[in-house]
């Protein structure tokens, strides 16, 4: 639900969706609404929801590259660059996936 709400734009919606759940919000939801975020330019949702996938796993270049790939197009350079940076500082790198 939180993939189809955001991915129609309804991202108001996925934040009551995901407040009312009776469950621990887990990765695998907050990984679903940067993508959304981006789509339809939500830079500051999409920036919550990295943040608390980020604490659930810090050590997942993916998740960062989210969140630096929502800056770049939204004109936010400075965040793109901090995110990179931050990955640089930890030594971190992008994973190379074949299809």
């Amino acid at each position: 639900m939180v993939d189809l709400f955001g991915h129609a734009g309804l991202l108001d919606e996925v934040v009551k969706l995901m407040e009312s759940i009776e469950i621990e919000l887990n990765a695998i939801i907050w990984r679903t609404l940067p993508s959304a975020c981006k789509m339809h330019a939500n830079v500051k949702l999409g920036r919550t929801a990295n943040e608390q996938l980020l604490k659930l796993r810090q050590d997942e270049s993916g998740d960062y590259m989210l969140l630096s790939n929502m800056y770049a197009p939204n004109g936010e350079w400075r965040g793109a660059e901090n995110v990179r940076k931050l990955m640089d500082d930890s030594r971190m790198r992008k994973s190379l996936r074949l299809a």
